[in-house]
């Protein structure tokens, strides 16, 4: 796996930082692929380095667009200013807006694609099960670049190397849809991922038929959407039915199963996931990132110990905040996803209800208190040291899609179409799950409403802002400086992440933003 690692590192350092050069290179590389690429092991090898680049690199991060849609009632300075667009926060150097590690996925990627060849000792049968996880996770990577940074550069193999300019994110995402379709056709179906030792694979980090689907579906309808081809709802519909009727795939039966079983990891409702709780403990804690990271944001006791005689000070801490008044707006008392994603208002909650407080700074008077969220159940703790028993991480997998976004994700394809009825089965199925109340007409715009349901079910989730840039809604949904961005703005790209200065490093041909230059 080292070695693996290595040649992964200097593949990702030729793709985009080469100087011209680098196109005369010998590619003395290709002898040691020739060595390894040849049994089973050593493609499946590959495939587990892809899933650990994806863990490292997407599941580990704190992503600024997460942050910028996360819904709050409060937040402290910095989520202010991450908010208002404030340049300093977004500069070339931080590494929040490094998009290095997804082409390191895409690079690891090109490594297992190129060298099939050398796999004699592998069944036909077999080598489609690893090339479709190459093409998948090729597509997954080049998506989350697309909808975090807009145009980017497109590398297609190992040895296309050199400068790179960045390409329209329509060109890569059509790429990317390609690449998706070739993964649906590869892959098994989940009850059918086995590993090479013939054992069945259980994790929900590795793509199955499903996946794919849903990747495709996320990605039809971000391109629909944002490039105004309204003849794609029809396929990320396709793609959303194809998950749902497939029987891979089913809802938990009650919020309460999603908080204390999906969301933990590898449940029934997952249908992709990054595996993160069985891996903690091959980290050191110094080193370790923020997996689910609103939920360590916003989480007070229960999930930190360490907080529960101290309950006056614990969400005054966080960064984010959610105030009580919006918890029963928002989940009204019937809703069962009211006590299940929030910590009930028991003895704990009453006892500190006084210290919980909402205050009007230029009035002095009490607005609301403050909710305590309890959609995260299981945490890791420190074992040793003056830290032991003290909060460390959540310990639970970061679930990128389950079946309810599919649902609701569907139900938006089908309004776009003007199949409002079909719409509203399918938003209702979520809702009835919830115990919450039907949709029945009256309640204004349908497509509004499922972009509030998809606010509700997947709060916190990660999804808010890509559902609020799909869906139109930046000027209502955001802050007020999003609100305020011109026409111009847009073009330019203030929806989007600047460039790392990694990306210039002898890349004559790359570009910044052009909305971020601006504002440096």
């Amino acid at each position: 796996m080292k070695k693996l690692i290595y040649i992964l590192t200097v593949l990702s350092f030729i793709h985009l930082n080469s100087c011209s050069d680098a196109i005369e290179l010998d590619p003395d590389n290709s002898v040691t692929f020739s060595n390894y690429f040849k049994t089973e092991k050593d493609f499946e090898s590959v495939t587990y380095l892809i899933q650990q680049i994806v863990r490292d690199e997407i599941g580990m991060q704190t992503e600024r667009p997460v942050d910028l849609g996360c819904y709050a009632d409060g937040a402290n300075d910095f989520y202010l200013r991450l908010r208002s667009l404030d340049p300093s926060l977004f500069t070339p150097n931080n590494m929040s807006n490094s998009w290095d590690g997804h082409y390191r996925i895409i690079a690891a990627c090109h490594m297992l694609l190129d060298n099939l060849d050398n796999g004699h000792d592998v069944s036909e049968e077999r080598m489609k099960f690893y090339v479709g996880q190459a093409h998948f996770f090729r597509a997954f990577a080049y998506f989350t670049i697309v909808q975090r940074w807009g145009d980017a550069p497109l590398v297609t193999s190992t040895l296309d190397i050199g400068a790179k300019e960045r390409k329209l994110w329509t060109e890569i995402l059509e790429f990317a849809i390609e690449e998706a379709l070739k993964a649906e056709d590869l892959l098994p179906t989940v009850d059918n991922l086995i590993d090479s030792n013939g054992r069945s694979i259980k994790s929900k980090a590795t793509p199955a038929k499903g996946s794919a689907n849903a990747l495709l579906a996320h990605m039809y309808a971000w391109k629909a959407s944002l490039n105004k081809e309204d003849e794609l709802w029809s396929k990320a519909e396709e793609h959303c039915t194809k998950v749902i009727e497939s029987g891979d795939y089913f809802l938990a039966d009650n919020p309460e199963e999603v908080c204390s079983s999906v969301l933990v990891g590898n449940g029934d409702e997952g249908v992709f996931e990054i595996d993160m709780h069985h891996h903690l403990d091959e980290i050191e804690p110094v080193k370790q990132g923020n997996p689910n990271s609103l939920a360590v944001f916003y989480a007070t006791y229960p999930l930190r110990p360490e907080e529960e005689n101290k309950a006056y000070l614990a969400p005054l801490l966080r960064g984010l905040r959610i105030y009580h008044g919006t918890v029963g707006k928002m989940f009204p008392a019937d809703d069962l996803r009211r006590e299940a994603y929030f910590y009930d208002h028991s003895d704990w909650y009453n006892d500190n209800a006084a210290n919980l407080k909402v205050i009007d700074y230029n009035t002095g008077e009490t607005i609301d208190t403050l909710a305590t969220l309890h959609k995260w159940r299981v945490a890791r703790l420190y074992t040793v040291g003056y830290s032991a028993g003290r909060f460390w991480n959540v310990d639970q997998n970061k679930v990128i899609w389950r079946l309810a976004g599919i649902y609701l994700l569907r139900a938006e394809c089908r309004v776009r179409q003007g199949k409002d009825a079909e719409a509203i089965s399918d938003l209702n199925e979520i809702r009835n799950r919830a115990n919450a109340k039907a949709y029945l007409g009256n309640e204004g715009d349908l497509r509004y409403s499922i972009f509030k349901e998809r606010e509700k079910e997947l709060l916190l989730e990660g999804h808010r802002y890509f559902d609020v840039l799909r869906n139109d809604y930046w000027k209502t949904e955001l802050s007020d400086e999003h609100a305020a961005l011109t026409d111009q703005d847009i073009q330019d790209g203030a929806f989007y992440s600047p460039v790392h200065n990694f990306a210039f490093q002898d890349n004559p041909k790359m570009r910044q933003t052009a909305y971020w230059l601006k504002r440096f």
